[in-house]
């Protein structure tokens, strides 16, 4: 069972944590854009007792306070500053999207809080660069408009499944076609819950702004393991580029999962559990 927190920071939004028995490693579980912490509970439940979860909702979303800004390197302030909090000893992140590069962010800055990376396809600087010529750009805008909705659930739900985007191949096709029921009705209850601010702020040049991620990964010196979406099917790290970013990573494990897209943990829930179970028991020795 999840118990929910609520942590305040001084001078920073109060932030919805929530948290599993405290059994074996603890592993700070982070968002995309537009979720919210309970989005890894399939994972949550087939790993059963053997981790510590702590399950974070970022600023402006889920039970979160929402904040006036929605930068990466905000996100990433909030954690360094909650994780004295969370833990007395180093965590493993593991990160989705915008919360893999905040992970990076904060093993880059905090070397001593974070035993391990698990990051699922973080997006790189060149594919969000062009991010609003994509089919994910009219999906942030969506969530601009749609974010905060008082909307039933199953109204949101259905419009979101109306919305037409373009997809990996540049060819318009409705979310409906591409997205599952369940699915659109989760994004749905998510985008309830957001700032519609923080959609806006990921399609800003300056999203970025403070953070570097190649430098950033080359001082990472923790295990890393990297599950990369497939770019034809909707993933945000395209091949050379990745190739370019992580080559120099001192300890990395990398998982390129062809025909799964952004969304592994819920595309590919088994194949990722058994990445995770490898990658966790590699730090037991």
């Amino acid at each position: 069972m999840l118990t929910e927190r609520r942590l305040h920071i001084p001078g920073r939004p109060c932030l919805a944590v929530l948290e599993g028995a405290c059994q074996g490693q603890t592993v700070v579980f982070l968002h995309g854009l537009a979720r919210r912490g309970s989005d890894w509970n399939p994972l949550i439940a087939s790993l059963g007792g053997s981790i510590h979860p702590l399950l974070l909702d970022w600023r402006g979303h889920g039970h979160s306070d929402r904040a006036g800004r929605y930068q990466v390197r905000d996100y990433a302030e909030d954690l360094l500053a909650l994780l004295p909090l969370l833990a007395h000893h180093p965590v493993v992140l593991m990160g989705h999207s915008l919360g893999a590069l905040v992970a990076i962010e904060v093993a880059s800055r905090a070397p001593e809080r974070v035993a391990a990376l698990v990051l699922e396809d973080p997006p790189t600087p060149g594919f969000l660069h062009q991010v609003d010529a994509t089919g994910y750009g009219q999906i942030f805008r969506a969530y601009q408009q749609l974010g905060g909705s008082t909307e039933p659930v199953a109204r949101l739900a259905s419009r979101l499944a109306s919305l037409e985007i373009l997809d990996p191949a540049g060819k318009l096709r409705l979310l409906g076609q591409m997205r599952d029921a369940p699915s659109l009705r989760f994004m749905a209850a998510c985008l309830k819950r957001i700032d519609p601010n923080i959609a806006l702020a990921a399609l800003t040049p300056d999203w970025l702004e403070g953070i570097h991620l190649g430098p950033a990964l080359r001082q990472v010196l923790c295990p890393v393991l990297l599950l990369r979406g497939d770019p034809a099917f909707g993933g945000m790290m395209p091949p050379g580029e990745t190739d370019l970013l992580f080559g120099p990573v001192a300890d990395l494990t990398r998982l390129d999962l062809v025909g799964v897209g952004h969304q592994i943990h819920g595309a590919a829930t088994e194949s990722t559990l058994r990445a995770l179970w490898s990658f966790l028991g590699s730090l037991e020795g």
